[in-house]
């Protein structure tokens, strides 16, 4: 006996102990197998946008809507911080699902080799039109900015690298007769970054694209006088879809007094061709059924509308998601 009067661990001890720790330690990977054997289907992989964004927030609603209404389903959500990346991912069958605006999917669709793509992605299908975006180009009061013209010679934004923002103010500056070559310096920034400069003096105005209504956009012009470029109706109309004209109402910002003449862009809901029509069916039907979860979860989530979501997609919409609409008495 050990002096204190402690036995010393046998042999069979040691052996009956190590037993027990690889049995606790299989307990895990049996219950994920028991998962996996009860949902055998691979996870439905949604792309978002990062964390604190929309596009984000609206993905993770959705995860829980369906993970909860379809049975069997798995989904994965992860956060990627560009269209372009999330839509070339698509449609390379790395994921089943994409958030993007629909100007991004219509140029990625094309294959629009100016805004960086360099092949066709012809792989993508429209699920359903959700949200939308209103375009804002915002002045610094004094920096001389009363219209897209005046912004030739001065300290500009058009949003950050390779983003819904910067793809949108590249298309109506080349219709409004506008270069990036003409600013006197040209930056690429987000929302937080320009509006900073904005507020020290260091930027004349920047491209930004928001829900409306806008709280960022609140929270800049109660400390800075800001002012609103009119994106003209013709400009508009020279863009097309899925660009559209609106309007942000007078007094939408402290200073703003007068309506401003604008535009807008739908987000999408994408997928990819080859998933089945089965699949795309179920998943419309679960979401569509359910729109006052994600009305519920987040504010974007109430202009989600079943008679506008399958109408004029700039991408094919898949047989999976027009099944469902056609059930619904939907026109399109």
């Amino acid at each position: 006996m050990a002096k204190g009067g402690t036995e010393p661990p046998t042999r069979r001890g040691l052996l009956r102990a190590l037993a027990a720790a690889l049995a606790a330690a299989a307990l895990p990977r049996a219950h994920v197998r028991a998962e996996e054997e009860k949902n055998p289907e691979p996870p439905i992989r949604i792309l978002a946008g990062p964390a604190g964004s929309t596009e984000h927030a609206l993905g993770t609603a959705m995860m829980k809507l369906l993970t909860s209404r379809v049975t069997g389903t798995r989904i994965a959500l992860k956060p990627i911080n560009s269209a372009f990346e999330r839509l070339q991912l698509l449609n390379a069958g790395e994921a089943e699902i994409a958030f993007a605006a629909g100007h991004v999917l219509a140029a990625a669709h094309a294959g629009k080799k100016e805004f960086s793509f360099k092949a066709e992605l012809k792989n993508l299908r429209a699920i359903a039109a959700l949200h939308s975006d209103l375009i804002e180009i915002v002045a610094a009061r004094g920096a001389g900015v009363a219209m897209l013209a005046d912004l030739k010679g001065k300290r500009v934004s058009v949003g950050a690298p390779r983003s819904d923002v910067e793809l949108a103010a590249r298309a109506i500056l080349a219709e409004a007769g506008v270069r990036p070559e003409d600013f006197r310096i040209a930056e690429y920034l987000a929302f937080a970054d320009a509006a900073e400069l904005l507020q020290k003096r260091e930027l004349d105005a920047f491209f930004h694209m928001g829900l409306r209504p806008d709280d960022a956009m609140r929270a800049l012009a109660r400390g800075t006088e800001i002012a609103i470029l009119e994106i003209p109706p013709e400009v508009v109309a020279k863009l097309g879809a899925p660009y559209r004209r609106a309007a942000l109402p007078a007094n939408s910002y402290r200073g703003q007094t007068a309506e401003v003449a604008t535009a807008l862009v739908p987000h999408y809901l994408a997928t990819r061709a080859e998933l089945s029509e089965e699949t795309v069916h179920k998943l419309t039907k679960a979401l569509f059924d359910h729109l006052n979860e994600l009305a519920a979860a987040h504010v974007a989530g109430r202009a989600i509308r079943l008679d506008s979501a399958p109408r004029r997609p700039p991408v094919p919409l898949h047989p999976g998601a027009a099944k469902y609409f056609r059930e619904k008495g939907v026109r399109f």
